[in-house]
This record gives C-alpha cells, structure tokens and sequence, in this order.
C-alpha cells in the first residue's frame, strides 16, 4: 500500500473519530443539563433511531469511500502495468473479477443505488483508459517506426529526410494522449537530442541549439530530478553538446555556465583545455 493510501485511511478514521467525539460531548452537554429529556427520550427510543441512522450513513460512507479507494488503486495499477508485454484488456479483466471477489468478501449484501452508480462510472473509466492506452501503444509504435526511418536516412546522408522523419515522430509526442503522460519524458528529450545532433551537421547551429535546450527543460523537471543518478550520463551529454554550440555561436559565458553545472553533476572538472585560450 502506497503512502498516499495510507494517508487517506488515517484521514478517514480522524474522520470518524471526530464524528464520534461530537456526539459524545453533545449527549453529555443533554444529560448534565437535561437529565429529564434524556430519560424521556431514552424510554422512547428516539437514541436508538438516531444512532441506527448515524450507523447506517458512516457505514454508507466506508464503503463508498473503501470503493472510490480500491478503484484508484486499479487505475493506478493500470497505468504503471498497461504498457508491459501484457494486453491492456487483460488488465482490464483482472481488475474487474479483483473487484468483484474483493467486494463480495469485505461488503457482502444489498448494493446501495449510490455504490452501483459509482461502480458503473468507475467501470466506464476504466474502459476509457483501456482504450487509451491502446491507441497510446498505436501511436509509439508509429513513432518508432519513424524513428527507424530516420535513422536509414541519416545513414545515406539525407539530412533533410532524416530530420522530416524525426520531426513525424516528435508530432506524435506532443499529441495530448502522450505529452500528459510523463513515462515518455525521457523518450521525447532523446529524440530532441537526436534532431539537434542532426542540425547541428547540417549547420543549423540555432536550430540545434533550440532543441537541446527543450530537451534540457525535459530533464529539469521534477519527477526526473529525482531520478537523476539513473538520468545523468544524458543530462550530462546534452550539456556538453550545448555548451559546444555556445562556445561555436561565440556565446562563452554561457557555455562556461554549461561546463561549470556539468563539474557539479558528476564531481570532476568539465572546462576543456585551452577554453580560456580559445
């Protein structure tokens, strides 16, 4: 169980226990100040109502709360396993008889209208996300294929070809389905790289230098920061290849900037010999 599930389950039970408290000092304000009215209304077995009704709604609340929790779980499982070897509607099916063994054994008994509403919303996202992750998988693989395609290109030199082909796969990241998505971060900073690797051979130093900068700003973002020791050798090399094309457009300030942040990334010095001299 993930911390934020645990999180949720310690805030539901201070929920509870706050219920409980308010009660509690609400029946003790009406016996020490009406101790009559409480007798009263105790021989008519109005608490008994009162405390069947309030039973009724925190059990409601639990298993609404228990079901909003365990779906968000699958969904979770869904988007971190979907992309495996395994077919998404396989997924789609363990989450489904999950559910169903899982409910039958904590909740048994009648369905409220307001768990059969949620069931079949949750459900009919579920099959949304299937489906999106299927034309996610549709939509990389024609992005690879791309890729391949460039990839012939640059090797009989057809620059232009190469960087049609590349710019094909790059529109295929930016589509929303798959820009949303931060699992293709890293896929999509290395493409920029590979465009400004082939601009820069083809003497378009500004372009290139463009494109290492967006895949810079990929690296820089937080869900990869925190991967960084798996992430550095490519930020490293994406610095290094900038800080070429500053040091070429005559912009050495900037491209000192680039060797300095790359010492402090990997702890040895990066200035190359005769930077000063150049």
């Amino acid at each position: 169980m993930s911390y934020e599930y645990i999180l949720g389950f310690f805030y539901l039970l201070l929920l509870l226990f706050s219920i409980i408290a308010i009660i509690t000092l609400a029946l003790s304000k009406l016996i020490v100040n009406f101790p009559g009215l409480f007798l009263k209304l105790l021989e008519e077995g109005l608490f008994r109502i009162i405390f069947t009704s309030i039973a009724f709604l925190i059990v409601k609340m639990l298993r609404l709360i228990t079901l909003q929790y365990f779906f968000s779980f699958l969904f979770k499982q869904l988007e971190e396993r979907g992309f495996s070897k395994v077919k998404p509607i396989t997924y789609g099916l363990a989450v489904v008889v999950l559910f169903c063994i899982f409910f039958l054994v904590i909740s048994p008994g009648k369905l409220f209208a307001e768990e059969i509403a949620l069931m079949v919303l949750f459900l009919l996202l579920l099959i949304d996300k299937i489906s999106a992750i299927k034309r996610t998988k549709s939509f990389l693989s024609e992005a690879k294929l791309f890729e391949k395609a460039a990839r012939k290109a640059y090797e009989q030199g057809q620059l232009y070809d190469t960087l049609s082909h590349y710019g094909k796969a790059l529109d295929i990241y930016k589509m929303p389905l798959i820009a949303q998505n931060t699992r293709w971060d890293v896929d999509r900073a290395k493409l920029l790289e590979k465009m400004a690797i082939v601009l820069y051979k083809d003497e378009q130093l500004d372009k290139a230098l463009t494109r290492l900068h967006q895949a810079l700003d990929i690296y820089k973002k937080q869900h990869l920061a925190k991967e960084e020791h798996t992430l550095k050798k490519n930020h490293v090399r994406v610095l290094r290849e900038s800080a070429t094309i500053l040091r070429e457009l005559g912009q050495r300030n900037e491209a000192l900037k680039r060797y300095e942040l790359i010492s402090q990334l990997t702890g040895t010095p990066a200035i190359p010999k005769g930077f000063f001299a150049w």
